[in-house]
């Protein structure tokens, strides 16, 4: 099967001697709007809750499926006191490298194997339960990555898949690209922004595929949908919006000799942009004679479904 890194976050091809500082800053670009009020891994929280706590029993195995690192189901393992045995499918060998990163506890609930969701090294009905969590839409083949979930998931196992719905901050991936840039120019790291989900791999299209793969049901009481708004008015609400942007890049543990040019790319990409749809916003109000407080709304569209594995062997 021909694969399309393009279109799959994880299989980023890096030439980069540093490539933990190179993760570093790839992650950053998406910390560029992680300060919405729904956190992104509140998530991923939710998915080790319902992946995790309701099938496994200590020794079990669940697949996470284009786990960068691995940190996002090894804390939502730990958070729940779940034993289970996390085997992260990870395409990217510079992710991978980030395990060093972890701490010990978060080491020890996860193992890596080297490969991508649309061709998994895993033996049929290997595992109790997969998780998908924001890699589905960068999947080559949705229905592959699909199929291959539900064989390597034991009958009666859970799949859960999150994603984002269609209209999920139109504006994002224009400033992933501006942002991107920037750090290239300044570090000469070379940054591939992420192309935006293509059409027919949103969380609203998963129904229709998970119909066109069979074998697989959808839990109604395990599906969940978020759909939060924050609105950035001009003045103190705008330059705290930039501030949470700004240390964001202490999350990522970034060098101190790259952080006051994370600062400035920060306030000359950001702040115009955000200003610029401030101004638009202005606009528009005045053009339908609302007199209330110009803003610019940042808006997160995303959800995730659970499935049952069905299939009878």
């Amino acid at each position: 099967m021909a694969f399309n890194g393009e279109r799959y976050e994880a299989a980023l091809r890096v030439d980069q001697r540093d490539s933990v500082l190179y993760m570093k800053l790839r992650r950053l670009i998406n910390e560029t709007y992680a300060v919405n009020p729904v956190d992104f891994n509140e998530m991923g929280l939710r998915l080790g809750e319902e992946v995790l706590g309701r099938m496994l029993t200590c020794g079990d195995v669940v697949v996470d499926i284009g786990s960068s690192s691995g940190e996002m189901i090894a804390d939502a393992a730990l958070s729940i006191g779940v034993q289970a045995r996390i085997l992260c499918v990870e395409p990217n060998t510079e992710a991978a490298e980030l395990y060093s990163l972890l701490s010990d506890e978060q080491r020890s609930r996860i193992d890596f194997v080297q490969g991508i969701g649309e061709q998994l090294p895993l033996r049929d009905n290997s595992a109790a339960g997969a998780s998908l969590h924001n890699v589905i839409f960068r999947a080559s083949d949705a229905k592959a990555m699909l199929n291959e979930a539900k064989r390597v998931v034991k009958p009666g196992g859970f799949i859960a898949i999150s994603s984002n719905q269609r209209g999920h901050g139109d504006y994002r991936h224009t400033r992933e690209r501006a942002v991107a840039e920037q750090i290239v120019a300044h570090t000469g790291v070379m940054l591939k922004p992420l192309l935006p989900p293509a059409e027919g791999y949103y969380l609203d299209d998963l129904p229709t595929t998970v119909e066109e793969v069979g074998g697989l049901k959808i839990m109604p009481d395990m599906t969940i949908r978020q759909v939060t708004e924050a609105k950035i008015t001009r003045g103190e609400r705008l330059e705290n919006y930039l501030d949470s942007i700004k240390y964001s890049a202490a999350n990522v543990d970034l060098p101190p000799q790259y952080r006051n040019m994370w600062r400035t790319i920060v306030d000359v990409v950001v702040r115009q942009e955000v200003e610029g749809k401030i101004d638009e916003s202005e606009q528009a109000f005045r053009a339908l004679g609302r007199t209330e407080e110009p803003y610019f709304a940042d808006r997160i569209w995303r959800g995730m479904f659970m499935l049952r594995n069905e299939k009878t062997a």
